[in-house]
């Protein structure tokens, strides 16, 4: 009979777990396969984003000799931003592993640790889809939101920027689409300030991609696209590039606690964003044991707590403190089709 005094064992020790979770594959879904987010680990509960304003101008000529024009005054604000904090715990009893070895089968630790593992597996994985979420959510309209709709964090009315919109109307067979196109490539490299850009990326909802692709001055391309067969290993059903912009099709949605539905990009929006800029970042609090407080946040912990009077069980915990953010919310447009 297995017995759970293998959980003593340094293979459960809460460095070997938090190793454990943080190298198993995560599937955070399409942003972190592109790796739009760049991973940042802080010591605190709080970050301070600091933002500086100056205004520019164009200088007169002036004599030899005469007074200089004076600098603009830059100014400096700090801008505090609370990290949250999401747990997920399971609890492993005895009878879960009670027969699977023999007494004295020199592998009963890995029986034990196949069960701690699966159930890990599955928390770590209900936190992947609560960070796609949140970051969705900060990409769709720059609010934040957790599993029960509670308000992390604005994006705009905190950095106190408005979003830029544009509409396109689509539903006009004379639109010219390259040409709103275009008005989107000038607002972005109007408004870079020096941000080096990659390139747009605009993903689609299925409303907004169903009208957008069939629109005479895009089907074409669309099919041209599809008939040469760039990349063999591609779905243009979703996915294709055209004057120097990618557009992709999301269709992926959430049901919260409160059993609404939320999807990736509103219904009949799109938004649009830069792509090869470092404004996306996840910063990651440490956790809050002794072991961890004060040092840099990992993506996730796990860790173990034993049942101290009857030794009936262990609880198993899986924990990420995120704070995800964009440095420039006005390089996130919001398409509308009229």
């Amino acid at each position: 009979m297995a017995t759970l005094n293998a959980f003593d064992s340094s293979a459960f020790s809460m460095t070997e777990l938090t190793n454990a979770v943080n190298i198993r594959g995560n599937i955070w879904g399409r942003l972190n396969e592109m790796g739009l987010f760049r991973d940042r680990g802080v010591r605190t509960d709080t970050v301070y984003v600091d933002r500086k304003t100056q205004s520019l101008k164009i200088l007169p000529s002036a004599p030899r000799g005469a007074p200089a024009t004076k600098n603009g005054v830059r100014t400096r604000e700090a801008i505090p931003l609370a990290i949250k904090h999401f747990y997920m715990e399971d609890r492993i009893l005895a009878a879960d592993v009670q027969g699977i070895r023999a007494f004295g089968s020199d592998s009963e630790m890995e029986s034990l640790m196949d069960v701690v593992n699966e159930r890990t597996e599955d928390m770590n994985q209900s936190l992947d889809i609560t960070l796609e979420y949140m970051k969705w959510g900060l990409l769709n309209e720059g609010i934040v939101y957790d599993g029960d709709a509670n308000e992390l964090l604005d994006l705009f009315t905190t950095m106190g920027v408005t979003q830029e919109s544009q509409a396109i109307a689509l539903s006009s067979d004379d639109t010219e689409i390259e040409t709103s196109i275009a008005d989107l490539k000038r607002y972005f490299e109007a408004n870079s300030r020096g941000l080096p850009i990659a390139g747009i990326h605009v993903f689609m909802s299925d409303g907004y991609w169903d009208a957008f692709k069939v629109h005479p001055k895009v089907a074409a391309l669309y099919q041209y696209y599809q008939t040469n067969n760039q990349n063999p290993a591609g779905d243009y059903r979703n996915l294709f590039r055209a004057w120097g912009v990618t557009f992709e099709n999301v269709s992926g949605s959430w049901t919260t606690n409160a059993g609404s539905t939320v999807y990736q990009v509103a219904t009949d929006e799109a938004v649009a964003i830069p792509v090869g800029t470092d404004i996306f970042q996840t910063f990651y609090a440490p956790a809050g044991y002794e072991e961890t407080v004060n040092t840099p946040g990992l993506p996730r912990y796990a860790k173990i707590a034993s049942d101290a009077k009857w030794n009936e069980y262990r609880d198993v915990r899986v924990e990420t403190h995120p704070l995800v953010f964009c440095e420039r919310p006005d390089m996130i447009v919001q398409l509308t089709k009229t």
